[in-house]
Protein backbone atom coordinates (compact mmCIF):
# COMPACT_ATOMS: atom_id res chain seq x y z
CA UNK A 1 0.00 0.00 0.00
CA UNK A 2 1.58 3.04 -1.12
CA UNK A 3 0.43 6.53 0.86
CA UNK A 4 -0.51 9.12 -1.19
CA UNK A 5 2.30 11.20 0.31
CA UNK A 6 4.94 8.12 -0.44
CA UNK A 7 3.61 8.28 -4.07
CA UNK A 8 4.34 12.08 -4.61
CA UNK A 9 7.60 11.92 -2.44
CA UNK A 10 8.85 8.84 -4.64
CA UNK A 11 7.49 8.94 -8.14
CA UNK A 12 7.88 11.77 -10.81
CA UNK A 13 4.54 13.74 -12.10
CA UNK A 14 4.43 12.03 -15.34
CA UNK A 15 4.30 8.61 -13.46
CA UNK A 16 1.78 10.29 -11.06
CA UNK A 17 -0.38 11.79 -13.93
CA UNK A 18 -0.26 8.46 -15.84
CA UNK A 19 -1.58 6.64 -12.71
CA UNK A 20 -4.80 9.52 -12.41
CA UNK A 21 -5.62 8.62 -16.13
CA UNK A 22 -8.16 5.12 -15.69
CA UNK A 23 -9.30 4.11 -19.47
CA UNK A 24 -12.38 2.83 -18.15
CA UNK A 25 -15.34 3.86 -15.70
CA UNK A 26 -13.53 3.22 -11.80
CA UNK A 27 -15.41 0.48 -10.08
CA UNK A 28 -15.64 -0.17 -6.71
CA UNK A 29 -13.87 -2.78 -5.05
CA UNK A 30 -14.38 -5.40 -2.26
CA UNK A 31 -11.97 -3.65 0.06
CA UNK A 32 -11.51 -0.68 1.82
CA UNK A 33 -8.67 1.52 1.94
CA UNK A 34 -6.17 -0.32 4.75
CA UNK A 35 -5.16 3.20 5.41
CA UNK A 36 -8.16 5.41 6.42
CA UNK A 37 -11.31 2.92 5.57
CA UNK A 38 -12.25 4.81 2.74
CA UNK A 39 -13.94 3.34 -0.44
CA UNK A 40 -11.34 1.87 -2.87
CA UNK A 41 -11.71 2.13 -6.86
CA UNK A 42 -10.49 -0.20 -8.99
CA UNK A 43 -9.58 0.95 -13.30
CA UNK A 44 -6.65 0.02 -15.74
CA UNK A 45 -4.12 3.25 -16.24
CA UNK A 46 -4.45 5.16 -19.67
CA UNK A 47 -1.06 4.79 -20.81
CA UNK A 48 1.14 2.28 -20.32
CA UNK A 49 3.82 3.22 -18.06
CA UNK A 50 6.29 0.05 -18.12
CA UNK A 51 5.88 -0.65 -21.90
CA UNK A 52 8.76 -3.92 -21.77
CA UNK A 53 6.22 -5.49 -19.29
CA UNK A 54 2.79 -5.06 -19.81
CA UNK A 55 0.12 -2.92 -21.98
CA UNK A 56 -1.79 -1.81 -19.07
CA UNK A 57 -2.13 -1.63 -15.04
CA UNK A 58 -4.87 -2.14 -13.03
CA UNK A 59 -4.77 0.39 -10.02
CA UNK A 60 -7.01 0.24 -6.85
CA UNK A 61 -7.11 3.73 -4.97
CA UNK A 62 -8.67 5.06 -2.20
CA UNK A 63 -11.35 7.21 -3.36
CA UNK A 64 -10.54 9.33 0.40
CA UNK A 65 -6.74 9.50 1.01
CA UNK A 66 -5.90 8.95 -2.50
CA UNK A 67 -3.23 5.65 -1.43
CA UNK A 68 -2.95 2.73 -3.86
CA UNK A 69 -2.89 -0.56 -3.48
CA UNK A 70 -0.28 -2.35 -5.57
CA UNK A 71 -0.57 -5.61 -5.91
CA UNK A 72 2.31 -8.26 -6.14
CA UNK A 73 4.69 -6.99 -9.24
CA UNK A 74 2.72 -4.19 -9.94
CA UNK A 75 5.02 -1.50 -8.61
CA UNK A 76 7.41 -2.60 -10.64
CA UNK A 77 4.91 -2.07 -13.80
CA UNK A 78 4.63 0.97 -12.59
CA UNK A 79 8.37 2.09 -12.19
CA UNK A 80 9.81 2.57 -16.27
CA UNK A 81 12.46 0.76 -17.40
CA UNK A 82 14.62 4.18 -17.32
CA UNK A 83 13.85 5.99 -14.29
CA UNK A 84 14.45 9.48 -15.95
CA UNK A 85 12.13 8.94 -18.67
CA UNK A 86 9.44 9.96 -17.19
CA UNK A 87 10.29 13.23 -15.53
CA UNK A 88 8.21 15.05 -17.65
CA UNK A 89 5.52 16.82 -15.90
CA UNK A 90 2.46 16.42 -17.68
CA UNK A 91 -0.02 19.99 -18.23
CA UNK A 92 -3.05 20.72 -19.58
CA UNK A 93 -1.85 24.18 -20.97
CA UNK A 94 1.36 22.88 -22.75
CA UNK A 95 2.00 19.96 -24.76
CA UNK A 96 4.41 17.18 -24.71
CA UNK A 97 6.38 18.33 -28.04
CA UNK A 98 6.37 22.18 -26.54
CA UNK A 99 8.01 20.49 -23.33
CA UNK A 100 10.52 18.76 -25.33
CA UNK A 101 11.15 21.78 -27.70
CA UNK A 102 12.09 24.13 -24.98
CA UNK A 103 15.69 24.74 -23.69
CA UNK A 104 14.64 24.16 -20.22
CA UNK A 105 14.00 20.51 -20.93
CA UNK A 106 17.27 19.98 -22.71
CA UNK A 107 19.71 21.94 -20.73
CA UNK A 108 18.19 19.95 -17.70
CA UNK A 109 18.50 16.39 -19.78
CA UNK A 110 22.24 17.25 -20.86
CA UNK A 111 23.61 18.00 -17.34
Amino acid sequence: MASNAWIINNLKPGIIKRLEMPIEEPTKTTFSCPICSGNMRTYHTAVPVNTALDSKIQIDRCERCKAIWFDNKELNQVLPDNINSFDIPFSENKGIISTILSNKFWSKLLK
